[in-house]
């Protein structure tokens, strides 16, 4: 099949196959990646160094199926030719392009490389000489209010004297200029009255800049047309501003309003119909009211919020010239918000087949969603999941129950609301500003599992608050989660895992325990504010347990109750006490339109003290790796901890540690229109603080020992990417695995490849 698409076997006589543009740059300083862009002839992609799509090309049309080999040409990419006409229109972009950068006596030609009798490389050679730099800036307008403003504002000017004369940064100017006068009432100015004069005869490859705002028909001709005289441009105010929550873009007249009433300076149209929001709720999130200076960026802002309340479909707002004030002093404007609902409530049903660690299963849940539940836009969302699932018998108990094969189920109820406010005294909100879109979070969920070896009841509260401190950054407090776990296991578990001695560290995970933690996250990501795609996302979680509940317990604020070993209870349930940072972090480098790079690190540690001094982590807080989102090519919770041998395999549902540390590299590339695929390469491990038994051997974190003991794992995956969602399968083999014999860690170095090496992964979204 190599052999069939091997890319110069179908090039015709006397053409050449276009392998690569290269781009050399001479006494200039510029960005190779935008020039890349202006090539008018790009060879045919590559996918991991390969033309995959030339040579599905050639594959179909040497095979002559008829509709299969048609179908395999139209997914493919035709060669790519060289076109000596397209480098020269080339060379012709170059210049122009080095012009607008200030190069203005810049010069580009290309020279063809050819590779043997069919491939050929082009070259490109630009020579940039001295380029123009700006020497002296000037603002002025015609229109003194505006002339005032300018000078103000030349401080926050993009533009510097000294620097590099640029034409983009010039548009940015212009669209700066432009965004401060509509943010000073200016509603109906635009970028077009922005002008900038440049006089480059100065012998001195220099140049003065001269940034002009004209004036309404400056430059019409006003002999002609006597009508379009030069008048100054106008600032308004607003006058009446109208609020529709029912409007119908699809039948205007059916929605036409019979009623106003009139709450905290806004005029809400409504027909007979009971309304369906609370006024209050949609009125906070309008940035303006009666009497304002037009500001755009309080437009901006109350579009962005009116979408985040979930319960409008479309949101249009326009304005239109309400004349002057009763002292002519003012141009007003009336504001007209029309707003689309949405259905308020629905049901979801959602279902798959699970495979963790080599247990299949299958899981589905029912959900209900109200999205305006109080009229005021809250979220209601109930949902009752349940699976059954085919797992292992560690204890050789015989209480085996089974349906089908099937000897473990789970089912349990999950209930949230969410407000789109902070759930706080007035004191404090009365002060938190409208800006951070706040949100608060109420959510209670019961699970109980059924296994062979025990029963486990989870019993989950959480109440906290998120919002948005800026574009880029997001914060969330969880001042109150609570868990409490009750376990009750079978008699043949109970007296394995006390007669193991190395599972007195994992003892603790299979007692009854109440968790009462707070928690705080920061999320940063400047995803969709960097033109070339490359971002950055970072995710610090820090999360601490039990101190108040000890503290009360020392202060006698609660009947100091204790249990066997000394330890402080609430609710008749040892509380844990540990604190625990996080870090998630990773970057997207885009390469171009059709691949990229993404980079992951993510670690973190967890102390336990008090209660759980000489404890690790409680199982549902603890750290572990492998699965889907982790190093893939270990199933989840198989790994580790550290280099720890454990050739009984009691461990093997339960491994888990108190430190973690991972680093992910990924490459991505599309394939075809929905299907993407990717190259990938995991490695990291977990480990134990301390190893409270003294017997797992290598468990514990070592700072000389990290290497030594991290697992590293690589592989393939494809991905179904709609947009809305991404269906995600990989699969990846073991490279090194620091749980096998010392000095055979690399695992191909002594047993050769086999398919059953390789360990799937089903997911649905990216794993980072």
């Amino acid at each position: 099949m190599l052999g069939a698409c091997s890319a110069a076997r179908r090039i015709p006589e006397g053409e050449h196959l276009l392998t690569k543009n290269v781009i050399q740059i001479k006494d200039a300083n510029l960005d190779r990646e935008e020039l890349q862009v202006l090539v008018k002839q790009k060879p045919n992609r590559k996918v991991l160094f390969l033309r995959f799509h030339l040579g599905i090309y050639n594959f179909g049309d040497r095979l002559n199926w008829g509709g299969f080999s048609r179908w395999l040409k139209k997914i493919g990419e035709e060669p790519i030719l060289l076109d000596t006409t397209l480098a020269e229109l080339t060379d012709r972009q170059f210049v122009l392009y080095m012009f607008r950068k200030g190069y203005f006596n810049a010069s580009a030609g290309d020279t063809v490389i050819y590779q043997g009798k069919y491939k050929a490389k082009v070259v490109y050679e630009i020579i940039g000489r001295q380029p123009y730099s700006i020497r002296n800036l000037r603002f002025q307008s015609r229109d003194m209010d505006i002339n005032s403003i300018l000078k103000a504002d030349s401080l926050n000017t993009l533009l510097k004297a000294g620097e590099i004369y640029d034409e983009d940064v010039i548009d940015n100017e212009r669209s700066r200029i432009t965004a401060e006068l509509k943010n000073r009432g200016y509603y109906y100015f635009n970028r077009n009255y922005v002008n900038v004069l440049v006089d480059s005869a100065l012998g001195s490859h220099q140049v003065d800049l001269y940034v002009t705002v004209d004036r309404i028909n400056e430059n019409s001709d006003s002999i002609r047309n006597p009508m379009n005289k030069p008048e100054d441009h106008k600032i308004y105010f607003l006058n009446d501003i109208y609020i529709q929550t029912d409007y119908d873009p699809a039948n205007p007249e059916a929605s036409l309003p019979t009623d106003t009433t009139y709450y905290d300076g806004y005029n809400f149209l409504h027909g007979k119909e009971e309304e369906r929001f609370k006024k209050k709720t949609v009125a906070g999130a309008v940035f303006f009211k009666k009497n304002d200076l037009f500001f755009q960026d309080d437009l901006d802002y109350t579009y962005t919020r009116l979408s985040d309340l979930g319960v409008f479909r479309f949101t249009n707002i326009r304005y239109d010239y309400a004349g002057r004030d009763s002292s002519d002093t003012r141009n007003l404007l009336n504001a007209h918000i029309q707003l689309t609902p949405r259905k308020s409530q629905g049901f979801t049903i959602e279902s798959e087949v699970t495979h963790s660690g080599g247990n299949v299963g299958i899981a589905g849940s029912f959900g209900y969603q109200n999205r305006n539940t109080f009229r005021g836009a809250e979220m209601f969302e109930a949902k009752i999941h349940a699976s059954i699932e085919s797992v292992q018998n560690f204890s050789d108990t015989t209480n085996d129950t089974r349906l089908f094969f099937f000897n473990t189920y789970e089912i349990g109820p999950e209930i949230k609301l969410t407000l789109k406010k902070f759930l706080l005294p007035r004191f404090f909100t009365d002060k938190a500003s409208r800006y951070f879109n706040p949100r608060t979070t109420i959510a209670g969920s019961y699970i109980f599992q059924s296994r062979p070896d025990y029963k486990r009841s989870i019993l989950n509260f959480a109440f906290g608050w998120n919002w948005r401190g800026s574009a880029t950054q997001r914060w969330m407090v969880f001042p109150v989660e609570i868990s409490s776990i009750d376990v009750n296991l079978s008699p043949a578990f109970n007296d394995f895992l006390n007669q193991a001695s190395h599972n007195l560290a994992f003892l603790y995970s299979y007692q009854p325990h109440l968790i009462t933690s707070g928690r705080f996250v920061w999320i940063y990501s400047n995803q969709g504010m960097r033109k070339d795609k490359n971002f950055l996302f970072i995710k610090g979680n820090f999360e601490t347990a039990g101190a108040s509940l000890w503290l009360l317990n020392r202060i006698n604020s609660f009947p100091s109750k204790k249990d066997e070993d000394g330890n402080y209870q609430a609710l008749g349930l040892t509380f844990s006490q540990y604190f625990k940072p996080e870090i998630d972090a990773s970057y997207h480098d885009w390469l171009n339109d059709n691949s990229s790079l993404v980079y992951r690190i993510t670690g973190g540690v967890g102390f336990s003290y008090g209660n759980s001094d000489g404890k690790i982590l409680p199982f549902e807080k603890a750290f572990f790796s492998g699965g889907a989102n982790s190093i893939r090519a270990w199933t989840a919770r198989t790994l580790g901890p550290g280099s720890y041998k454990d050739t009984s395999a009691v461990l093997y549902i339960e491994r888990i540690g108190d430190v973690k540390m991972e680093a992910s590299i990924e490459y991505r590339s599309v394939i075809f229109k929905y299907l993407e695929g990717a190259v990938f390469t995991d490695m990291g491990n977990i480990w134990l603080r301390k190893d409270p038994s003294g017997t797992l051997t290598g468990s514990s974190f070592q700072w000389n020992r990290i290497l030594d003991d991290f697992a590293i794992g690589a592989g393939l995956g494809a991905r179904l990417n709609f947009n809305f969602f991404i269906i995600r399968f990989d699969g990846a083999v073991k490279i090194r695995d620091p749980g096998l014999p010392d000095g055979r860690e690399w695992v191909y170095g002594y047993q050769k490849f086999d398919i059953s090496d390789i360990t799937m992964n089903f997911a649905i979204g990216y794993p980072f």
